[in-house]
């Protein structure tokens, strides 16, 4: 909207010929802006998909020989993912994991929570996993 009303006025302001190579000065940085956006979304795309195969890689490594460190490098790979696509469940399901792991049960049923907002009909392994984090949520509450 706002580069119709600039090209308008630049159109006015001008002389018929040159208000005509005025609009297709436009319409090329339209078209590259476009170009731009897509080599972007492209961008962020692919480097979304390298970050969740590296936290899986990760998390992987972790269930083979747990060690904390390697589960707080899953986490921040698929936060990684979580930046680029903020709706990505498997990355949030993923995360509750983690943080299930690490014995945070809050940010474990938070992002199961966040999760499950995008996916409303959980699969029953995965709602068999929201019952244990919810139980061991409440235990730890209980016990305050």
């Amino acid at each position: 909207m706002f580069g119709k009303k600039l090209q308008n006025t630049v159109n006015k302001a001008l002389t018929p010929a040159k208000a005509q190579a005025s609009n297709s000065f436009m319409s090329i940085i339209s078209s590259d802006l476009k170009d731009a956006r897509k080599e972007i979304e492209t961008k962020r795309s692919r480097n979304a998909g390298d970050a969740y195969s590296e936290a899986l890689k990760l998390l992987a490594v972790y269930k083979a020989n747990p060690d904390i460190e390697g589960l707080e490098k899953a986490a921040n790979k698929f936060i990684e993912v979580l930046e680029f696509n903020k709706d990505h469940a498997p990355s949030l399901f993923y995360l509750s994991y983690v943080f299930y792991a690490l014995g945070d049960e809050e940010k474990a049923m938070k992002y199961i929570k966040m999760a499950e907002s995008l996916v409303p009909e959980l699969p029953p392994d995965l709602l068999k996993y929201k019952e244990a984090v919810s139980k061991r949520l409440n235990k730890k509450l209980k016990a305050g």
